[in-house]
């Protein structure tokens, strides 16, 4: 996994101690959330949507291939919203305030 690998690399690369340890597995978290962040958000927009069919901007029962225009529909949302493109990283700081403790 993305956190799994980068956390090893860190880990090989810093000196040996438990701080170092801990800082590699810091760093692996904010990695792996800042690349994750932007998928995880548009996912938790779509599952906020309703779900009865007919509704407006109701998932429904949506054929699998619909998904895809689905994503891309969502994700142009949020860029064109009024936070831009940094709206898909909304909520990083509260990842970046969880790192050292998880």
């Amino acid at each position: 996994t993305f956190y799994l690998g980068t956390y090893g690399i860190l880990r090989e690369a810093l000196p040996p101690s438990s701080s170092s340890t801990a800082a590699a597995g810091m760093i692996a978290s904010l990695a792996m959330w800042t690349c994750l962040l932007p998928l995880d958000n548009v996912r938790t927009r779509i599952q906020a949507r309703p779900l009865s069919p007919g509704a407006p901007g109701s998932l429904g029962a949506a054929p699998s291939g619909a998904m895809i225009a689905v994503w891309r529909a969502e994700f142009l949302e949020v860029v064109r919203g009024p936070s831009g493109a940094r709206g898909l990283w909304a909520g990083w700081t509260a990842v970046l305030l969880r790192a050292p403790v998880m």
